[in-house]
């Protein structure tokens, strides 16, 4: 008898038990109706109708909230990170503890962040309920190591932005980091332990990760899926070590609990409703759907008083336009403070995104991938697999302000296109001067204007040799980004 496939065997049915799932592809947990479903929910009817209606929203809220957010970027006089600031200052399991002890968030209200949210344009949160030192910002009955138990606090706020999110038409997902947790044990990372807790537990061999994902990490999960009502998204971080079986019954545990729910690619080894991008632009058009996950500053995800390194509110829109225009999602990332406050500089820019979408928003909400791709400087029309369009490697990651990115047009900043019901929208990022040269093989265009002119005028449609120009106003407009809105024939041909 093989002795070691035998104990895989039996670790894996425990790990199902723990799940509520069989290990074939017959699931077998039935919770019916998630606590606390409302009618307020806008609860699709499938997974696919879950998928659809995410593609259309566009733009999310990510919150990185946390024990590092009361630090604030300092740990005993020394500016360290923020969210792995455990891990960064090698702060002992027990130290953290007492210091987790401390945390009060007194000026926290759930319907302000939610509130703040849907005034931006948003039409989801994600919220961070554990990230990598393992400690639950939600009321977890499967750790004591989390807000209600282990503060003096003693409230969950999950559950409160539950609650408004459903009363404000939001929908809620959660993050959750699956293959790291600096308070557990037996949580072994790649590359001989690189991202592991080595300085409480330095016997990185024999670290049993099922140990933990059975005892920890799946009934977290689950609570998560069961208590909270519904959720849209479950957004794994970190797969790290875990194996194929092991994402295939976190997989199949959330397709269980939840049918509506979708799953990014870090719940890992090739399981995914969508794809994750991190930090940066996507270099090219994909033909799957996929998320950008943003900070609203230079680095910082949680909370760091030392980054005042702000994108301005035009470099986050055009952000937004360039991933939408390559058929993708923005989630932006706010740091909320140890207290429970966005910063003013997130509202600010929250607040000047929303204003923009109000007049904008038909470019964005909804809006399909452009059909050109001469603004990547190469076609997609030999992109239908995701092939990279070359975009200028400084281009990629906006953390500069965009001025320094626009000088140069033949970077690929001058405009984005979206499509939607009959309609093409030229995101201008810089203004021409006094026309706009359309692609060679733009639509016929029936009617151009200007979204958000209040005069309704009708911009000139002309013929400049070989190319057609619309005229425009000497003037840019007073907006982030001009929109130029093309009504166009669809069954017509440029040369018709």
């Amino acid at each position: 008898m093989n002795m070691k496939n035998t104990r895989r065997s039996f670790v894996y049915q425990v790990m199902a038990s723990a799940a509520g799932i069989a290990l074939g592809n017959r699931l077998i947990w039935n919770i019916g109706s998630p606590k606390d479903s409302s009618s307020h929910f806008p609860g699709p009817a499938g997974n696919r109708d879950t998928l659809s209606w995410w593609q259309d929203a566009k733009f999310g809220l990510f919150i990185h909230w946390g024990l590092a957010s009361k630090a604030g970027g300092d740990w005993k006089g020394k500016e360290t990170g923020n969210i792995g600031m455990m891990m960064n200052e090698k702060i002992p399991v027990k130290e953290y503890e007492a210091f987790a002890a401390e945390f009060l968030p007194d000026s926290f209200n759930a319907e302000t962040w939610v509130l703040a949210a849907k005034q931006a344009g948003m039409k989801y949160i994600i919220y961070v309920a554990k990230h990598h030192d393992g400690f639950a910002m939600y009321g977890s009955k499967a750790s004591p190591f989390n807000i209600v138990d282990h503060t003096a606090w003693k409230r969950d706020p999950l559950k409160e932005i539950a609650i408004a999110c459903r009363k404000h038409d939001i929908r809620l997902g959660i993050y959750y980091s699956l293959g790291r947790d600096w308070h557990d044990p037996n949580v072994p990372t790649k590359k001989g332990g690189w991202r592991s807790n080595t300085w409480d537990y330095p016997d990185e061999k024999n670290k049993k990760l099922e140990v933990y994902l059975a005892n920890k990490a799946i009934p977290q999960v689950k609570e998560l899926l069961t208590d909270y009502g519904p959720v849209f998204s479950l957004w794994f971080d970190t797969p790290e070590m875990v194996t194929p079986e092991q994402s295939k019954i976190l997989f199949d545990m959330v397709r269980s609990l939840q049918p509506d729910c979708i799953i990014n690619d870090r719940v890992g080894n090739g399981l995914a409703d969508y794809k994750t991008v991190e930090q940066k632009l996507s270099n090219q058009v994909m033909n799957v759907p996929w998320e950008a996950c943003m900070t609203m500053n230079a680095r910082s995800w949680g909370y760091n008083r030392h980054d005042t390194n702000w994108k301005s509110p035009k470099a986050l829109v055009s952000n937004l336009i360039d991933i939408v225009s390559k058929g993708g999602n923005l989630l932006l990332n706010v740091g909320p403070t140890g207290r429970g406050e966005f910063q003013q500089a997130e509202l600010e820019r929250l607040q000047e995104i929303g204003n923009w979408l109000k007049v904008n928003g038909e470019s964005v909400y909804s809006a399909q991938r452009t059909p050109f791709g001469i603004e990547f400087e190469k076609s997609v029309a030999s992109s239908t697999r995701g092939d990279e369009l070359n975009l200028p490697e400084e281009i990629k990651v906006m953390d500069k302000s965009l001025d320094e990115h626009t000088r140069n047009a033949q970077g690929g900043w001058a405009w984005r296109c979206t499509k939607k019901n009959g309609k093409l929208y030229f995101h201008l990022f810089q203004w021409p001067e006094g026309k706009f040269v359309l692609p060679v093989d733009c639509p016929v265009i029936n009617k151009a204007y200007l979204l958000g002119d209040s005069s309704g005028k009708k911009l000139t449609v002309r013929a400049d040799g070989n190319s057609k120009t619309i005229v425009l106003p000497s003037k840019a407009p007073d907006s982030l980004v001009p929109v130029l809105c093309c009504e166009i024939d669809e069954n017509k041909k440029p040369n018709q």
